[in-house]
């Protein structure tokens, strides 16, 4: 198969344009009433209560009565059913805010705490998205939203914008707090990822993958890492070190990811994919390690390890992510997809887990943990992360996204949950949980991440992005999230929260991330991309922040 082809069929799983196609030429509110009586009333009774009000009811009702009632005042203080205490959906003033219970049901996006909105027309500005931590050390974590088409630097020079927390409300990103701007025109740069402190000084830094960039060769691609703070408009070729594609058509950078740390040595470390990679057979794929710190210029040939693909055609590094600490052995640990391989059926698609420590290079046939799609064209592997501790048994748990999968109707996806630890080969059929799409085409699975705790009950949480979703319009798209701990089959219509898109094709939960504690309020909060959405300009996309907690 012709490496124009096979990227034609990648992209055809949506039409959305990215790295993965062929280059295109309120008042105060009342204090609160504590009231404690006892009374035995005929038409007339007197409530005395302990704050600054006095009631007196006249009714027709005769009634004994014991009770100590404890009230929350809505905004307007009222009691507007006459039940005796105040209402949380009061009908003049809405939600009590005391009343209320965090994420929960059903959502629409336009009821998001902060909307991020794209530039400009073309940006699909959300078609990559990722919490970063914190990367000016204020305390709240920061995130960082990728828009590959975006043309500052040139046509599809891509771009990546830095907004630090908190943020609410809309927030057009030409406000952004940093803007990271490709080098050169077609590079598409904006896959991106919280790289974690790589240096040491405390701060967090941030990775941006660019895998049309030509350094290395032509197509060759390449990463970017940028030590925070930042701040202002910065060209990537300024970038504080640049991680480039050891061939022409590698496409590194294609996916990215911060690894944690691998090695023991108290700096974090970096993943970064490389699709068409040909060390294990022509486009096998490849994904490199590369350990912090690290600065300047650095082929990827010399990365720390290279962990490559089993076969040709497999394209491993499709999705990279840090697997956090799956054995309990105190180093990081990897993992990698390769939505083509075919143990399970042809295209069924595998993730690997690579424990660390690794050096050198690794055929992933030898992988410590090899997670195996159910069916032929599942594409299992298609996205991938680190999951938290779901459980609460001491492990990092996986989390593979799987938007092929049929068993909820023909392409309505899922994705499976793998409890760490885990060794061996593993047929995704055996994993934990499985959390199944509502309806065919609903591509859940299309991203997939770790929300961390959300509702502050010490379990790590899941967020699942369903780009065909269409409760909000055809291909509105949503994003469930499913409260830790988890096992067994989920049809995804049972999740504990569902983020439905504002409108029809704007594709929300193309992407996905765990924003960490953006607010300071102690619990998670998320983040859902919708690359195609035109509020601000068609397909100029839009990232949403939802806090986490009640």
């Amino acid at each position: 198969m012709s490496r124009t082809l096979l990227c034609l069929l990648v992209v055809s799983a949506l039409s959305l344009a990215g790295c993965g196609e062929e280059k295109q030429d309120t008042g105060a509110p009342s204090a609160a009433d504590t009231d404690t009586d006892t009374d035995t009333d005929t038409d007339t009774d007197t409530d005395t209560d302990t704050d600054t009000d006095t009631d007196t009811d006249t009714d027709t009702d005769t009634d004994t009565d014991t009770d100590t009632d404890t009230e929350t005042a809505c905004d307007d203080g009222l009691d507007d059913d006459d039940d005796g205490l105040v209402d949380c959906e009061d009908p003049d003033c809405g939600l009590d805010p005391a009343c209320a219970l965090g994420l929960s049901g059903e959502v629409d996006l336009s009821l998001a705490d902060a909307k991020l909105v794209g530039e400009a027309s073309g940006d699909y500005a959300g078609s990559p998205v990722a919490g970063v931590g914190d990367v000016d050390g204020d305390g709240h974590a920061d995130l960082l939203v990728g828009a590959r088409h975006e043309s500052s630097g040139g046509s599809d020079a891509g771009a990546a914008y830095l907004v630090l927390g908190p943020v609410t409300g809309k927030l057009h990103l030409s406000l952004a707090d940093a803007k990271l701007v490709g080098e050169a025109p077609g590079d598409y740069a904006g896959s991106v990822a919280g790289a974690g402190d790589v240096d040491g000084d405390g701060h967090a830094d941030l990775l941006v993958g660019a895998c049309y960039e030509s350094s290395g060769g032509s197509d060759a691609g390449a990463a970017y890492l940028v030590l925070g703070p930042v701040t202002g408009e910065l060209d990537l070729s300024l970038a504080d070190a640049k991680l480039m594609g050891e061939d022409s058509s590698d496409l590194a950078g294609w996916s990215v990811a911060g690894a944690g740390d691998v090695n023991g040595d108290g700096y974090s470390d970096l993943l970064v994919g490389a699709i068409y990679e040909d060390s294990g057979g022509s486009m096998a794929g490849a994904a490199y390690l590369v350990a912090g710190p690290v600065t300047g210029e650095l082929d990827l040939s010399l990365a720390d390890a290279k962990l490559v693909g089993e076969a040709p055609g497999d394209i491993a590094g499709h999705s990279v992510a840090g697997a956090g600490d799956v054995d309990g052995d105190g180093y990081s640990d990897l993992l990698v997809g390769a939505i083509y391989e075919s143990s399970g059926g042809s295209k069924a698609g595998a993730a690997y887990l690579v424990l660390g420590p690794v050096t050198g290079e690794l055929d992933l046939s030898l992988a410590d943990a090899k997670l195996v799609g159910q069916a032929f064209g599942d594409w299992a592997g298609w996205s991938l992360a680190g999951a938290g501790d779901v459980d609460g048994d001491g492990y990092a748990d996986l989390l593979v996204g799987v938007f092929h999968e049929s068993s909820g109707g023909s392409k309505a996806g899922a994705a499976y949950l793998v409890l760490g630890p885990v060794t061996g080969e593993l047929n995704l059929s055996l994993a934990d949980a499985k959390l199944v799409g509502e309806v065919s085409d609903d591509y859940a699975g299309m991203s997939v991440a770790g929300a961390g705790d959300v509702d502050g009950d010490g379990y790590s949480d899941l967020l699942v992005g369903a780009s065909g979703e269409s409760s909000g319009g055809t291909d509105a798209g949503a994003a469930y999230l499913v409260l830790g701990p988890v096992t067994g089959k989920v049809d995804l219509s049972r999740a504990d929260a569902k983020l439905v898109g504002e409108d029809s094709d704007d594709r929300a939960g193309y992407s996905v991330a765990g924003a960490g504690d953006m607010d300071g309020d102690g619990y998670s909060d998320l983040l859902v991309g919708a690359p195609t959405e035109g509020s601000d300009g068609r397909d100029a996309g839009a990232v949403y922040l939802l806090l986490g907690g009640p």
